[in-house]
């Protein structure tokens, strides 16, 4: 400044620089005059911060264009949910159908994935049960892919209008949530339904708690950031709108389970991706689920952290069903979770709902016929003869368990 005053200028006459006039210019006109004054909170000078960037670089426009736009796209899809409801969901429709007329008949709900669906096999079950001094009728809720969300939904459902002969609700720890590859589509109607804020931190809990490699996870939150976005921006909606190309789904897939009581045995023609399943299971020596138990009984494995997490996650499920006046069960099947982290999560499950009940079967010292190769269509799921084996060990110690 004092060589501006030596060559007869003053402090006044000098230009500032645009930067810093745009940057005042902004706090005066957005912030009151008062409280200039005073140094603002951290979350005063954050606005300021944010109030000075949509100024700079001259994109407050933009800004209220794309507010303007996701307002929109949200209030369409919000409208277009809330016309179009829960979509007809092939087999579960059907299932949650058959069971509401008949469900006065049965005692006993097995409620999963494709591990129930495919093994339980409510004949076999009654049969077991009646030799051991318990008369019950079993019908078998299960499908392919059931995941979290989804399986709340159902049992909702099945307490809300629960029948006076409804005695024992059996599930098992469904999927977390729903991925590309998984047996239904992330981006089908029957995911996109759950796509909702009530059902966010359902599906967040049941994704962070749920043991599995962390990169599994991470797959798995990418696909649910993708699948709300997606429902949520119109671009579902309007895709919904395009002709769906060939043939009616209703004609793609076996409604015999309506005549089993909900069961469906594995066959070469059930799905092609099964198939594949049958002959890779075939052509591979090697199998996951049995050579997790043997590596198990060397001492290989420890808990995966998250196994408390998950058993305390389950163990809320199976005390709605309590507290329902139901006796709540969890069937263990044998699959390729090491047993150190299924016996965590069963421990926690039994501290916290004490009336549990927890058929345990991922234990070859135990239960070696239920490892029997034969006795399998692919790496996770039981040929006709296998299921209806393992059955009757359910519905045995389900009986034994009850008298308890």
């Amino acid at each position: 400044m004092a060589q501006t005053a030596a060559a007869g200028q003053t402090e006044r006459g000098v230009p500032r620089r645009r930067r810093g006039n745009l940057g005042v210019s902004a706090i005066r006109r957005l912030i009151p005059r008062k409280a200039t004054r005073r140094w603002p909170s951290p979350g005063g000078r954050r606005l300021v911060r944010l109030l000075l960037l949509i100024r700079r670089i001259r994109f407050r426009s933009l800004a209220l264009t794309l507010m303007a736009f996701a307002v929109t796209a949200v209030t369409i899809s919000l409208v277009a949910r809330a016309i179009k409801g829960q979509p007809q969901v092939e087999v579960l429709s059907e299932k949650m159908q058959d069971y509401a007329a008949n469900r006065d008949r049965y005692s006993v709900l097995f409620l999963g994935t494709s591990r129930i669906y495919r093994t339980i096999v409510p004949e076999a079950v009654d049969e077991a049960m009646r030799e051991s001094g318990c008369d019950e009728t079993t019908y078998n809720l299960g499908v392919e892919g059931m995941f979290s969300v989804e399986r709340d939904y159902v049992l909702n459902k099945i307490l809300s209008e629960r029948s006076p002969a409804l005695k024992v609700i059996v599930t098992e720890d469904v999927l977390p949530s729903i991925g590309k590859a998984d047996d239904a589509n992330f981006l089908s109607d029957r995911v996109r339904f759950f796509y909702n804020i009530k059902s966010l931190p359902v599906f967040l809990d049941s994704l962070l708690s749920y043991p599995e490699p962390a990169l599994d996870t991470l797959y798995r939150l990418i696909y649910l950031v993708v699948g709300y976005v997606r429902e949520y921006s119109g671009v579902s909606q309007l895709a919904g709108l395009l002709p769906k190309a060939g043939p009616e789904s209703g004609n793609l897939y076996d409604k015999g389970f309506l005549n089993n009581r909900g069961y469906l045995p594995l066959k070469a023609e059930t799905d092609a991706s099964f198939e594949q399943r049958r002959r890779s299971f075939v052509e591979d020596e090697q199998w996951l689920v049995l050579d997790r138990q043997e590596q198990d009984l060397k001492g290989a494995y420890r808990a995966d952290p998250r196994a408390k997490k998950r058993g305390a996650h389950l163990a809320r499920r199976l005390a709605r069903i309590a507290e329902s006046g139901v006796k709540p069960a969890i069937l263990v099947l044998p699959q390729e979770r090491p047993v150190t982290t299924v016996q965590a999560i069963n421990s926690v499950i039994s501290q916290q709902v004490d009336t549990a009940l927890i058929l345990d079967y991922n234990k070859i010292t135990q239960y070696p016929e239920f490892y029997n190769r034969d006795l399998w269509y692919d790496a996770f799921h039981f040929t006709f003869v296998g299921a209806r084996m393992a059955s009757k060990v359910i519905g045995r110690d389900l009986c034994r368990a009850i008298k308890q």
